[in-house]
């Protein structure tokens, strides 16, 4: 069997649970952090209404449940298909 950061680190998801995760839904907590989707009409608002603080933790967290929801394997294959799809694409 291959090993993987994913069979060689198995605490990789728990440490995750205590670290990004705990501070995604503090941020989340305050009124008025943007959603997850935010409709862009010109790429100058781009600069205006991206903050990587709250976006790439709240896109880690919804990962993580979705691991969590259909099993490591299913994301794993479901990351894998992915990525073999939209290879050498542009993702919308």
């Amino acid at each position: 069997m291959q090993q993987t950061y994913w069979s060689l680190n198995g605490k990789i998801w728990e440490e995750f649970a205590v670290n990004e995760a705990i501070l995604s839904l503090r941020r989340d907590a305050i009124d008025g952090v943007q959603s997850v989707h935010v409709p862009v009409h010109h790429p100058d608002e781009i600069g205006i209404i991206f903050d990587g603080a709250i976006v790439y933790a709240k896109g880690a967290r919804l990962m993580n449940m979705l691991r969590e929801y259909i099993g490591d394997e299913a994301f794993r294959k479901g990351l894998r298909e992915y990525f073999e799809y939209f290879k050498y694409k542009k993702i919308q």
